[in-house]
């Protein structure tokens, strides 16, 4: 049986006193940009914020186990500095990730913003896991062409991702008109009520079961409202997730009765 486990601390205290050894790390940081988190400050200068953001990431590199994959979600205000940040730290590059949702934020004499980058990188070379059966999708050929060449298997995902239709309308609470969205947004029957920036369980979902396997450890260095956990813990997976705000680990702690 998969344990859970919810750590109240900051992660590079955390992880400075602690030998864990993740297969897998998911990390959805504050991006910067006034978010007002229960005990964080979102509005650090630009070097202060990439100091920080340095801090946690250097001690990530070290704890996680050698072959394993780290997903860093990055807003594009620090995006190409944090790319650079991971790769001077020796984490290996092996894609970049968009996901671009309809329901975009608005800006001020800017292009709207409707996309999060996630920085898939992995450490060292062996053994890197990547399920590609388990995240299989119907391809162009089968869905548009029907083209008798197409392989039955169908494809692996893109790397620009929207949610399918069907994963929203089981996000939505059934009162509200379709949106073609793939943020969690205040009218999804799964939004908690402890933070604003929580993701979408399909997109988790997606890259638990395509970088780790059944037994394998799992972090997530900011848990939030304890999504990427409860992912896990469905797909069979150990996980640790650290906050340095209690209200939110107590409402983790409180989501697993």
């Amino acid at each position: 049986m998969a344990e859970t486990k919810f750590i109240h601390a900051d992660i590079t205290d955390y992880l400075n006193t602690t030998d864990i050894r993740p297969r897998l790390v998911v990390a959805d940081p504050p991006y910067n940009i006034g978010v007002p988190y229960f005990n964080h400050d979102d509005k650090l200068s630009s070097r202060g914020y990439l100091d920080w953001c340095e801090g946690w990431l250097s001690k990530i590199y070290t704890q996680l186990d050698n072959g394993g994959s780290f997903y860093l979600f990055s807003g594009e205000w620090y995006a190409s500095e944090l790319d650079v940040l991971c790769k001077s730290l020796g984490f290996k590059w092996v894609t970049r990730i968009t996901w671009y949702f309809t329901f975009g934020q608005a800006q001020q004499k800017r292009w709207t913003q409707s996309q999060v980058s996630i920085f898939y990188y992995c450490k060292g070379d062996l053994d890197r896991t990547f399920n590609a059966d388990a995240i299989r999708v119907p391809s162009a050929r089968q869905l548009v062409y029907n083209d008798k060449r197409a392989k039955g298997t169908g494809k692996v995902p893109d790397n620009v991702w929207v949610l399918t239709r069907a994963a929203l309308m089981a996000e939505l609470d059934g009162t509200d008109s379709i949106w073609l969205d793939s943020r969690v947004a205040g009218t999804f029957k799964e939004r908690s009520s402890v933070t604003k920036c929580q993701l979408p369980k399909s997109l988790i979902e997606r890259i638990i079961l395509s970088s780790s396997n059944s037994g394998d450890l799992i972090l997530d260095p900011f848990c939030g409202s304890g999504v990427v956990c409860r992912v896990a813990a469905a797909l069979d997976r150990n996980t640790i997730g650290v906050d340095n705000a209690k209200e939110c680990i107590d409402y983790c702690k409180g989501s697993e009765k």
